[in-house]
Order: C-alpha cells, then sequence, then structure tokens
C-alpha cells in the first residue's frame, strides 16, 4: 500500500509541476505550494479521501479474484478442481443384454418350441459414490468409485410354454395348457474402483488420465416356475469375481469465470476371475436335473463412456457442485440368467452357455457433490 501512496504522490506532483511549466510559458508565473498529504487538494476530493478509497478498491479486486478463481478465471482455471472432494451420483439407468431369455411360447401346430420371450427391463435408480483429492500445485491426486445396481424383472404367460436349458427334460419345464409360467429375473452388480489421477490445466480446459484397479462382483439369478401343471421350478444363476486393471480419460471445457463446464469422460477396464453357473430342477414330474460350470476362467473386458454438463457454486470454505451427463457401460462376457433355444437344439447333454453372454447399462445421472 506504501507504494500505492508514494506513486499517487508523484502523480500529483507531477500535474502541479506541469501547470507551472504551461503557466510559465504563457508568461503567468504561479507559485507552487509545496506537496503534502495535508494542503494538496483535489477536484472531486481530498489526497486521504483518494487513499482511503484505494484502499477499499484493492481490497475489492482481492475479494473479487479470489471469488473468481473459484470457478475458474482467465488466467487460472485450476483453483477450483484441486483440494479434497466428495461426490454421489443418483444413476437411473437400464439393463440390455445380447441374450436375456424368459421362456418360449410353444408353437401348438408343431408342439415344438416357438418365439422366445425376454425379459422387458426398465429403468432403475442406483447409488454410485466418490470421493479423492487433487493436490494444487502439480495436478496429481486419487480418487476411489462404489456403485451397487439392482434390477428385478418378471415374465408370465398363460400359453403353453418350454423354458429349454439343455436337452435332457430334468432341467426343463413344458407347461401345459391352462397352466401359467412364471420367470423371474435378478441382477445385480456391484462395482468398486481406486485411481492415481493426473491433471493437466490449459488457459480454459483441463485433461485428466487415471489408472489403476476394478473389482467387480456380478449376480445374475433366474427362477422360472409352473402353476397347474406339474408344478415344475427351475433355479438357475450365474456369479462373477473378478478383478484387473483400469484406466480412465476426461477432458471438460471450462467456460472460465463462468459456472458451467461441459465435459465427456472414457473407462476401461480388462477383468479377470471366475465364474460359476448352476441350474437346478427342485420340483416337477421329471426333477433333480442339473447342469453346473464351476470356476472358469473368465475374462470381461468394459468399456463406459459419460458426456454432460456440471454447475459450480462458492458455499463457505468450499464449492458445491452438480452434475449431468449421459452414461452407457458394455460389460463383454457379462453374462445373463439363461439362454433359452428349442428342445432339440443341444445335443448330448449340451445346454445353452449364459456365462458368456454380454451384459450392458444405458441412462442418465445427477450427480450431486463438495469440494473443499
Amino acid at each position: 500500500m506504501s507504494m500505492l501512496r508514494n506513486a499517487v504522490t508523484v502523480g500529483v506532483t507531477l500535474a502541479v509541476v506541469l501547470i507551472n511549466v504551461s503557466d510559465r510559458a504563457h508568461g503567468q508565473v504561479i507559485q507552487a505550494t509545496p506537496v503534502n498529504e495535508q494542503n494538496v487538494t483535489l477536484s472531486l476530493t481530498s489526497y486521504r479521501d483518494l487513499v482511503n478509497r484505494m484502499d477499499t478498491l484493492e481490497r475489492q479486486v482481492g475479494q473479487g479474484w479470489q471469488e473468481q478463481s473459484k470457478y475458474g478465471g482467465k488466467d487460472t482455471c485450476e483453483p477450483y478442481q484441486t483440494g479434497r472432494y466428495v461426490q454421489y451420483d443418483h444413476v437411473i439407468v437400464m439393463p440390455f443384454f445380447s441374450e436375456n431369455n424368459a421362456f418360449s411360447i410353444t408353437n401348438t401346430m408343431t408342439a415344438d418350441s416357438g418365439q422366445i420371450v425376454d425379459f422387458d427391463h426398465d429403468f432403475e435408480y442406483s447409488p454410485r459414490i466418490e470421493f479423492g483429492y487433487f493436490a494444487p500445485s502439480d495436478g496429481l491426486g486419487w480418487r476411489a468409485r462404489f456403485w451397487h445396481y439392482e434390477g428385478h424383472e418378471t415374465e408370465a404367460t398363460s400359453s403353453p410354454a418350454i423354458v429349454a436349458l439343455s436337452d435332457d427334460p430334468q432341467i426343463n419345464i413344458d407347461s401345459d395348457a391352462g397352466g401359467t409360467l412364471f420367470a423371474n429375473y435378478d441382477l445385480r452388480f456391484t462395482v468398486a474402483d481406486l485411481e492415481a489421477v493426473k491433471r493437466n490445466y490449459g488457459e480454459s480446459s483441463v485433461s485428466s488420465v487415471a489408472a489403476g484397479m476394478r473389482f467387480a462382483a456380478i449376480d445374475h439369478d433366474y427362477t422360472a416356475r409352473e402353476f397347474g401343471g406339474a408344478n415344475a421350478l427351475i433355479l438357475a444363476g450365474t456369479e462373477s469375481n473378478v478383478i484387473g486393471p483400469t484406466i480412465a480419460w476426461e477432458g471438460r471445457q471450462l467456460l472460465c469465470g463462468r459456472r458451467f463446464d461441459a465435459f465427456m469422460s472414457t473407462r476401461a477396464s480388462a477383468l479377470f476371475g471366475e465364474t460359476d453357473f448352476i441350474a437346478h430342477k427342485v420340483a416337477g414330474a421329471t426333477s433333480g436335473g442339473i447342469v453346473r460350470i464351476d470356476d472358469r476362467l473368465q475374462v470381461i473386458p468394459v468399456g463406459e463412456i459419460q458426456m454432460g454438463v456440471d454447475y459450480r457454486e462458492p458455499l463457505n470454505d468450499g464449492i458445491f457442485f452438480m452434475r449431468f451427463a449421459v452414461e452407457a457401460q458394455y460389460w463383454l462376457n457379462g453374462g445373463t440368467g439363461a439362454v433359452l433355444g428349442p428342445e432339440d437344439s443341444t445335443t448330448d447333454g449340451e445346454f445353452q452357455d449364459p456365462t458368456n453372454e454380454d451384459t450392458g447399462f444405458f441412462g442418465v445421472n445427477l450427480s450431486t457433490g463438495f469440494l473443499y
């Protein structure tokens, strides 16, 4: 502040000297009054008032820049991106499958299975939480994420229908006319990520790369039951526990000095582990049949993408933020509950293998979080 006062004093002195020189040039000599804070007067206000106003302006500019830097300023978009944070995602997605059969409607003309009816899945809510830290100096940081999804669907028919998991009648259901066949499907995904992250800051953009490990537990449960006939019941399920490396990239276009960003993020994983499948007919006229796969080594490649916008608002000593995004996931060999076919589609006791089918998700997420 002392430098600012000196600058103002020098400026006022220079103005007085110039006036004196100008008047001398016109033959008028004006005796300049010595310059000090007590006797220099300006047309609008006193020197002391000017100094006070400059003090106030300096404080306002500093506070304004600090406020702006929380959003990202023209010369630096970094500050709002650093520190500790926690984020909660409201994920609303619908699963899709390469195969996800419920039962086959019998062709009454030929007595063979005909149209295969799939489960009709809806959008389901699932929670995801993320937290981490980014250093302000070099953009290095880490983050952890946890996501849990559960979905349930039911299909029913009173038409003659077949549940053919193999060519063995002890593992199949052939419902009689007049009965009702119910098929239920439950899907559970539990996914945990731990990643190291490096952010790179540009004038109006931020990009990041990440690498780490992912663990996933996947459960597909399938149940088919006939009422009004033989009251047959089949229980089947696929279970996978896998782990492996994951890499991620995110690009963000900052509207610096504003509160909105546009972003896109991608993630790829290669997961390795064991997959089990079992199907067991536990009730009915021909019961006791069982087919199973135990401890199959499985590779599950995963791809994910998100695109959306986020909004930031300073709050106390931190930043509150909201994010809206469209997201899609694809899990190759993610499995399914049951794959059905005509009764004569398998031979020598073989069955339709659900462990090699694919699973995916598509939907939106609304995130809220706090950076501090």
